[in-house]
């Protein structure tokens, strides 16, 4: 969020984050696997949402990892309990502003790792956070 509104002032350069650069190679990723992107970086008060997908008629919630190969933590790592409720905490929120409560969905995690090279891989792991659960969580 902060570095949204530091683009938003200074301006973005050229140069896309290590972040922004998974987001970009997981939106790709999907729509080659017949997903059809419907919103990113969706932000409300209770987190945000790195890609919002619909695959068929399931409504899918994606989180997007990115890490440098043979780093500290794998990018599923990451994806801690506080994470994943956050996570599911924005997903309610989206689909209560959009009136998509009757949908079925689901979240995913998608994994990305680059090395000196610049050679990348994608992990995508589906049904990666139990909604319920998550949501209990009181943080």
């Amino acid at each position: 969020m902060l570095m949204s509104l530091i683009h938003k002032i200074f301006g973005k350069s050229k140069k896309l984050s290590t972040g922004e650069e998974g987001e970009r190679r997981a939106e790709k990723f999907l729509k080659k696997k017949g997903f059809r992107i419907l919103q990113k970086n969706y932000l409300c008060k209770t987190g945000e949402l790195d890609i919002v997908a619909k695959e068929g008629e399931t409504l899918v919630f994606v989180e997007v990892k990115t890490r440098k190969k043979h780093g500290k933590e794998l990018p599923e790592a990451a994806m801690t309990a506080k994470k994943k409720h956050r996570v599911c905490c924005a997903a309610k929120h989206f689909m209560k502003s959009y009136r998509l409560t009757n949908k079925l969905f689901r979240f995913d995690v998608i994994g990305l790792e680059f090395d000196d090279e610049n050679n990348w891989e994608i992990f995508h792991w589906q049904n990666a956070i139990n909604y319920k659960q998550a949501l209990a969580r009181k943080y």
